[in-house]
């Protein structure tokens, strides 16, 4: 007789559950209904944060001069996971008073909205030129040809030995070091080929704005390619010159 009355009871608690089950469901439907197409919670919540990384590299690029095509500036890391309240205005990326553009700048992004927050983050700025690279591997000494190298654009900020961008600047010379394939050519792993040795016996020629003279003479001093030292043979004075391929020293001026 007690089973039978505590039945009623367990029934009526099972449908109480059953909708309230029932209602959760639906409350979480109408919620998901309520988002955008495409979003989860944290899209509404947080703000993204390529959004962020993107106002800080177009803000240096129109700071440097969104005409200059060189000018690459590059976001760097900044944690996904950063959780900032998802900005109602536009994004205010800035720099701070005195800053001054370099390779790594310091860019501030702000969001003045309802929940204002301020955030900073590095911007490297590549600047891009076309180099000369070696076409293969070198050895040292290896003298340079034209078709060892080629045009490649590369980011020129961080060469601070400088780069070569004609062929012409490497005719005559040899590596002082070895190279390989693809490294930038660096005017200081060059070394000048000597064409002309000291004491040869060589042919000067002398120009100026009237005068064209050639005469036989001693070289005083090794000379590469674009340098040299000679004493024509019939004056007592030196000058100094280029030298060239055929033991020719010509001197410019008299």
């Amino acid at each position: 007789m007690l089973a039978y009355s505590m039945r009623p009871v367990r029934t009526l608690t099972d449908l109480t559950k059953k909708r309230h089950l029932l209602g959760s469901a639906v409350l979480f439907l109408l919620v998901i209904l309520a988002m955008p197409a495409g979003a989860d919670a944290s899209d509404t919540l947080w703000h993204p944060v390529k959004e962020i990384t993107t106002a800080a590299e177009n803000y240096l690029k129109l700071t440097i001069g969104p005409s200059n095509d060189r000018i690459v500036p590059t976001a760097g890391y900044l944690d996904p996971r950063l959780q900032l309240p998802r900005c109602t205005a536009a994004l205010d990326p800035f720099l701070r008073p005195g800053t001054k553009v370099s390779g790594r700048t310091i860019v501030g992004v702000r969001c003045t909205g309802s929940k204002p927050w301020k955030v900073f983050l590095p911007v490297f700025v590549a600047v891009m030129d076309k180099v000369l690279i070696a076409r293969r591997s070198m050895p040292r000494v290896y003298p340079l040809q034209p078709e060892d190298v080629e045009l490649n654009t590369r980011d020129v900020s961080g060469l601070v030995g400088g780069y070569l961008s004609r062929t012409n600047d490497i005719i005559g010379r040899r590596m002082k070091r070895a190279v390989a394939r693809g490294a930038v050519i660096i005017p200081s792993q060059l070394q000048s080929e000597v064409l002309i040795k000291r004491g040869q016996s060589v042919t000067l020629t002398v120009l100026s704005a009237s005068l064209n003279i050639k005469m036989s003479g001693k070289a005083l001093a090794d000379g590469a390619l674009r340098q040299g030292r000679g004493r024509p043979g019939p004056f007592d004075g030196t000058g100094r010159g280029a030298g060239t391929l055929t033991g020719y020293l010509m001197i410019v001026g008299f």
